[in-house]
């Protein structure tokens, strides 16, 4: 029995990293949510349109991350090995998250607003 209770400390001990790339990425996850929630809120009272481009852009970093840790932590079954899917899901997530604003703020400048 104690050699099984060493054995699990010290797989324990040995995933303390990886519980603490957990617990961070999603609490940037629930940030990006409260984000979204306050920009559109934002934008109810404001009408400017720029909150709700930076609200979904982070919104979509916060999903992108959430996608990340989940193959970290290998809860989605992924046929390529994770050393190099971990770095291949994160490289994605920041480029995808670029695309977004880029899209967003080209979108932004493309309209006309009118006139007053």
């Amino acid at each position: 029995m104690c050699r099984q209770t060493k054995l699990s400390d010290t797989i324990y001990h040995a995933l303390g990293g990886s519980f603490l790339h957990t617990i961070l990425e999603w609490s940037a996850f629930c940030t990006a949510i409260f984000t979204v929630i306050l920009s559109f809120t934002y934008f109810h009272i404001k009408r400017d349109i720029t909150t709700p481009i930076l609200g979904v852009a982070l919104f979509c970093a916060g999903m992108m991350d959430a996608f990340h840790t989940l193959a970290a932590d290998r809860l989605i079954n992924a046929v390529a090995d994770n050393i190099n899917l971990i770095p291949f899901t994160w490289a994605i997530c920041r480029l995808f998250n670029a695309l977004i604003v880029l899209v967003g703020v080209s979108l932004l400048l493309l309209t006309k607003t009118p006139e007053n």
